[in-house]
């Protein structure tokens, strides 16, 4: 009974540390987009 309560647990928290890393990848992926689309309008003003 205690195994199954700790690999509960285990699991909660694998998950929630994949959705911490997933939300931290989108975020990183929103920032280059932006970044290379300022770049491109810099690129392209010229």
């Amino acid at each position: 009974m205690c195994e199954i309560l700790l690999l509960n647990v285990y699991w909660r928290i694998s998950i929630s540390l994949l959705m911490q890393l997933l939300f931290l990848f989108e975020l990183a992926y929103i920032e280059l987009r932006s970044v290379t689309f300022q770049s491109n309008d810099l690129l392209t003003r010229d």
